[in-house]
């Protein structure tokens, strides 16, 4: 989760950028919002439906625990990734340590998953065991089919991407930010060159200049006021800079929806 950037490296970084796959409720900005708009460290009780995905004990994504045995993350995280290769962490604030750690054994991607332009990338992943149910873990709700949230609204990924696009270590501790949506049409006008692009599958969101989410980060939730899941991280083109948003699979299309819905039933 990027934080503030030297003026100096940021600006050659944005010139040779290119995309990178990236509770108990209560009311999620008015609590805790001041103390995540630089994206600052969260304890995992305030964001319990937080996942972790792991490849040889090192993490490589975040995602979202959506049902006892599935969690929901991004198909390029995980593609064409060998499921017994892949563990899941949930119940734990800290990088690769603590919580429960849940053998994977079968990954999901949605049948029109493209690895080109990134359109429906999503992929869930079944668990061998369950993710038991405390106050560290628990399932994020599920934004309603065509509740897509409108431009302005205010909404908190997380996860423990890099803080700054040069920067080789993650960090130890989950960290949060809190994003605005931006409209699809300047968010495509943004990205109008690059293969990846920004369609009807997509969401997008930014924080405020050199904030946003990065390397470590995709896959991660992107949750409302209310507590519900409404977006998994997709990618980026660098980390927080100003003119490029985060793209965000919208979980509100309908047949993204019924997707999740339908599989973590089977």
């Amino acid at each position: 989760m990027v934080r503030a950037v030297a003026a100096l490296a940021v600006l050659v970084g944005l010139c040779q950028a290119t995309p990178v796959p990236l509770e108990t409720p209560q009311s999620l900005h008015s609590d805790i919002s001041l103390q995540i708009s630089g994206g600052s460290d969260v304890d995992i009780q305030r964001v319990p439906y937080q996942a972790a995905v792991e490849l040889s004990s090192e993490h490589i994504c975040g995602a979202a625990i959506v049902a006892p045995h599935w969690v929901l993350t991004s198909a390029a995280c995980v593609v064409p990734r060998d499921a017994s290769l892949l563990r899941v962490r949930v119940g734990s604030s800290v990088r690769e340590s603590g919580g429960a750690l849940l053998e994977v054994t079968q990954v999901v991607a949605h049948d029109k998953y493209d690895a080109t332009t990134l359109a429906y990338n999503v992929a869930l992943l079944q668990t061998r065991a369950p993710a038991t149910r405390s106050p560290s873990v628990q399932p994020a709700v599920l934004v309603a089919s065509g509740a897509r949230p409108k431009g302005g609204a205010k909404l908190l990924v997380s996860g423990w991407g890099k803080t700054s696009l040069g920067e080789f270590f993650k960090p130890l501790q989950l960290q949060s930010l809190s994003v605005s949506v931006l409209a699809r049409t300047l968010c495509a006008r943004a990205y109008a060159s690059e293969a990846t692009k920004v369609d009807d599958t997509t969401l997008c969101a930014r924080g405020e200049d050199w904030k946003g989410v990065c390397e470590g980060d995709f896959g991660g939730p992107l949750v409302n006021d209310m507590h519900e899941l409404v977006g998994v991280a997709s990618w980026a083109k660098g980390c927080g800079f100003p003119r490029n948003p985060a793209v965000f699979v919208d979980l509100a299309k309908d047949d993204i929806n019924t997707w999740v819905q339908t599989t973590i039933k089977k």
